[in-house]
């Protein structure tokens, strides 16, 4: 029979800084960060470098702020999704809309299980449903984020769901690529079919 064990057990939590607390500063010598948002955990799901024209939110200041680093396993607190970081945003400004969870063992729990079921999984869709249920708010509290209870299986089990899904993932975003690339070039060459017709 599986157990589960609470989020809290498992990772230590940590939140992201509040953007109304941080001080804008002018000094040159001050840090400018750009802002970890919702398209670059996207981005980092996916594992691609999606093409982007959105402006990036940035903040130059000497405050002490909470970064990612490659590897971090990010949730977001709106969408409740998560992404492991990829090096592309390695150094980006993590908000209060955003957590990192560090594992406290290793050999007890595998991250990109925990992605996977995060982002996938019916059992913790269904605990979150319930614990957002009657509230005004969407957004995922730290508070229920801590009492989510991952299944535990044996660690083997975990690696290879999360290898399996983080390899899925890529090939998905690949394909996407692929058929994109095809149906553009599939436009140009009727467009070039309909100018030559014309002419």
């Amino acid at each position: 029979m599986t157990y589960k064990k609470k989020i809290s057990e498992l990772f230590l939590i940590k939140g992201g800084s509040p953007q109304v607390r941080i001080k804008v500063s002018k000094n040159t010598d001050a840090r400018n960060y750009f802002f970890y948002d919702q398209n670059h955990l996207l981005q980092d799901i996916s594992q691609s470098e999606i093409e982007d024209s959105a402006v990036e939110k940035t903040i130059k200041t000497e405050d002490t702020v909470e970064v990612a680093e490659e590897n971090d396993l990010i949730i977001s607190l709106i969408s409740a999704t998560s992404a492991k970081v990829s090096v592309q945003h390695q150094g980006y400004l993590i908000s209060q809309n955003y957590v990192k969870l560090v594992p406290i063992d290793e050999n007890i729990i595998d991250e990109n299980y925990v992605i996977y079921l995060l982002n996938e999984s019916h059992l913790v869709k269904k605990q979150l449903a319930r614990q957002l249920q009657g509230s005004n708010f969407v957004k995922v509290t730290i508070a229920i984020l801590k009492n989510l209870e991952i299944p535990m299986i044996p660690i083997e089990k975990q690696r290879q769901i999360g290898k399996w899904y983080m390899k899925t993932n890529r090939l998905n975003t690949l394909r996407q690529r692929v058929e994109m690339n095809q149906k553009r070039l599939a436009d140009e060459l009727i467009e070039r079919g309909i100018i030559n017709a014309t002419l």
